[in-house]
């Protein structure tokens, strides 16, 4: 009976011990409990999802900017399209999505740091299947998005 217990025990205290976390389980520091969170556009895929992240992870978002609480400012997001293939006939068979965003996080009495978020994906076309490259891209786009929310709030753990 105790050897079926001190296993799982034993493996949890070492996980522990070893600074594992859950994924997206992010520890923020006490300034970052409350923020005020500056959008250009307050519809905006991005907007959206970072203040939806910040609100999961527990964040109280101010309405106004005030002294005490830091600030986050997103930038203008950006999706840039490169080639990284073409078929033979000419037509781009592969892209490289990157995704960016610049946030600049304002806290009280300290210099304002900027942050230059990036993610990248490989994306294969298919002329021939126009509709449901579409929507693959939409979707490809919306996990970027959540990558870079997730990348922000990573930062903003480390600061």
């Amino acid at each position: 009976m105790l050897k079926r217990w001190l296993f799982p025990l034993v493996l949890c205290t070492l996980l522990s011990a070893c600074g594992f976390q859950l994924r997206g389980s992010y520890t923020l520091p006490d300034q970052f409990q409350q923020l005020h969170l500056q959008v250009q556009d307050p519809y905006a895929a991005i907007s959206r999802e970072v203040s939806k992240r910040f609100k999961d992870s527990g964040i109280v978002l101010l309405d106004v900017a005030t002294d005490e609480a830091p600030r986050v400012i997103l930038g203008k997001d950006r999706l840039e399209r490169t080639n990284l293939s073409v078929y033979p006939d000419g037509q781009v068979a592969e892209y490289r999505l990157v995704y960016r965003l610049n946030v600049n996080v304002i806290q009280p009495g300290q210099k304002p740091k900027k942050l230059d978020l990036q993610v990248q994906r490989d994306y294969l076309d298919d002329p021939r299947q126009a509709l449901a490259k579409r929507r693959e891209r939409e979707i490809l786009l919306q996990e970027m998005r959540e990558q870079i929310s997730f990348q922000l709030l990573a930062q903003l753990s480390s600061l």
